[in-house]
This record gives structure tokens, C-alpha cells and sequence, in this order.
């Protein structure tokens, strides 16, 4: 299975049978859970060595992807430890990592609960919307 840049796209490439051209189709990826935009500070634990600081940029209940520097040393596979606050640490699965930015795979998906106390707390100039899950992709 491949990484791709866009993962919202999938584009295969084939040769037109009849003028020798290629073909780009784009495919729209549909997604198990619906992802959700948020902006919070996190830490990120792999092989036993010190935290990375890190930014979590969007969540859902079963993942989410984060900006961290120094990403690049992180293996799809690995299994990580992400602590959104000094309370709430989740084990997780890192499913890529490219560029800073890494996507991962939580090893317990998120009750409806608590990815709705999650946004509350990530999205704190949110609070006076109703259903702050209505903001998502």
C-alpha cells in the first residue's frame, strides 16, 4: 500500500487505448470517521526516549495527524504514546510520516464522548457553537 501526497486523491494513470495518451482519473478516498480541524499542543513518545513537542492538527475517533518536527526518524508501524495533556495520554500506531507531519492510528478508537470533550478542549473560541461536530470533513 502506498502513501499518497493528496490522501483525499487517488490518481491512476493509464494509457488511452485509442491515441496512446494517459488518462489521469481522480478517485475521491472515502473515509471511515469524519475528521475534525483542531489546533492543540501535544507530545509525542516513541522508543523510550524524551517527548517531542507537537501540534494536533486534526482528529477523528479513530486518529488523528500532527505536526512534529523530527518526524522523519518515526517507521509506519511504530508504536507511539501521544499525551494531549498531563491527564490524557493514548497509545497509538504511526501509519506515515512525511515532512513533519505524521498520521496515526490510535490503538483504542475514541468513544463519542470523549471526542466530543476533545474538541471542546481543542477548540476553546469554539464553546459558544452548537455541536462543535458539525465543522468537520
Amino acid at each position: 500500500h502506498e502513501r499518497f501526497r493528496n490522501p483525499l486523491l487517488l490518481q491512476l494513470s493509464m494509457p488511452h487505448c485509442q491515441h496512446g495518451r494517459v488518462v489521469v482519473l481522480s478517485i475521491l478516498v472515502i473515509r471511515k470517521h469524519q475528521r475534525f480541524a483542531v489546533r492543540q499542543a501535544v507530545r509525542l513518545q516513541w522508543d523510550r526516549g524524551r517527548p517531542s513537542p507537537g501540534l494536533l492538527v486534526e482528529v477523528s475517533l479513530d486518529g488523528c495527524r500532527l505536526s512534529i518536527p523530527g518526524s522523519g526518524a518515526l517507521a509506519t508501524g511504530q508504536a507511539v504514546t501521544l499525551a494531549i495533556d498531563e491527564v490524557t495520554a493514548r497509545g497509538a500506531q504511526v501509519r506515515w510520516a512525511d515532512n513533519g507531519l505524521v498520521g496515526l492510528r490510535f490503538d483504542q478508537p475514541l468513544h463519542n464522548a470523549e471526542l466530543d470533550e476533545l474538541l471542546t478542549r481543542c477548540r476553546p473560541q469554539a464553546d459558544h457553537c452548537n455541536g462543535l461536530r458539525s465543522y468537520g470533513t
